[in-house]
């Protein structure tokens, strides 16, 4: 008896939880590396992400066909630009920037196909700036 009154309980406290929805951090840094089964591509990436200032960077190096890239981008959400950074000619190339930050945040409760679909239209948009 004592055990179900408990379960009933533990289970009256969990469903009464309400969901919250998802945020990022204000402030994030970050690295990844990618590399295909063929070896065709390998990269290594560093970000760093400030909602507050509402800007991005990303450096990126890598090879892809044997033959060496470095990619620098500076992306300011606010000022609506984005800088592209070539150190190797030691050049600069200023965009207009048309994404909205808030396109690049986490998704908020979307399930399965939903949240599937969403994320491809996020990472759409986020390459299309490139």
């Amino acid at each position: 008896m004592r055990a179900l009154v408990l379960f009933v309980c533990l289970s009256v406290g969990c469903l009464a939880q309400r969901p919250k929805p998802c945020t990022s951090p204000p402030l994030l840094t970050g690295s990844l590396s990618v590399a295909s089964q063929s070896e065709k591509l390998m990269a290594y990436a560093k970000y760093s992400y400030d909602a507050l200032g509402k800007r991005i960077r990303l450096r990126e190096f890598g090879s892809y066909n044997n033959k060496t890239f470095h990619f620098d981008v500076l992306l300011l959400f606010r000022e609506r630009i984005m800088y592209k950074i070539n150190y190797k000619n030691q050049t600069c190339c200023k965009k207009p920037l048309s994404a909205d930050p808030q396109q690049l945040l986490p998704p908020r409760f979307c399930e399965g196909a939903q949240l599937e679909e969403r994320l491809d239209e996020e990472t759409e948009t986020f390459f299309s700036l490139f």
